[in-house]
């Protein structure tokens, strides 16, 4: 006999070895049992409780695609029921003219989705590279211009201002109002 099961049983009388082994197996088969139905039960509660969602942020957060400027930043999609990573990277450099600022969103595997040149509502300067400091939208869906009737996307600066697509500048003043809707008197 060999191996740790039998290694107990050494020298002990043939009925007794026969009664250790049917014990190390009913264990075994028990812990394997209970751990089958802790998976069963925790896992749904894992996933209901938001578990998902805590693993893609915290623990296995969405990569930046090298190609995007470093100051770019993760918008969240509406969620999906089974779904990784839903959303988009959107950066913003200075565009190869150095008249505006050129920025992107691409998807989470990198795709470019949409490019344009912007330029912020408070001036009519592009901001340099280093500076700019874009934060995400309050929704994902803010992000978008489709209410203005374009396909184009808002982007957000953590100073309170917005880039523009240089193609709907003169919407600033109707997309600040929407997105920041000034308070109701009573």
């Amino acid at each position: 006999m060999t191996g740790p099961v039998y290694a107990l049983t050494e020298g002990l009388p043939d009925s007794r070895c026969r009664l250790l082994r049917v014990k190390v197996s009913h264990r075994a088969m028990s812990f394997l049992f209970v751990s089958i139905a802790v998976l069963v039960v925790g896992a749904p509660l894992f996933w209901m409780e938001g578990g998902l969602a805590w693993l893609q942020k915290a623990v296995f957060p969405p990569r930046r695609p090298r190609f995007m400027p470093v100051n770019s930043i993760w918008i969240d999609a509406p969620s999906l029921p089974i779904s990784w990573h839903h959303g988009w990277w959107f950066g913003c450099g200075l565009s190869s003219s150095g008249a505006t600022n050129y920025c992107r969103l691409v998807g989470a595997d990198g795709q470019e989705i949409y490019a344009a040149e912007y330029l912020p509502c408070a001036g009519d300067s592009p901001i340099d590279e280093t500076s700019v400091r874009l934060v995400a939208p309050p929704h994902s869906t803010d992000m978008w211009l489709f209410s203005e009737g374009h396909d184009d996307v808002v982007g957000f600066l953590a100073d309170g201002d917005l880039l523009l697509p240089v193609a709907v500048r003169n919407k600033c003043g109707s997309v600040k109002s929407r997105l920041f809707p000034a308070p109701q008197l009573a």
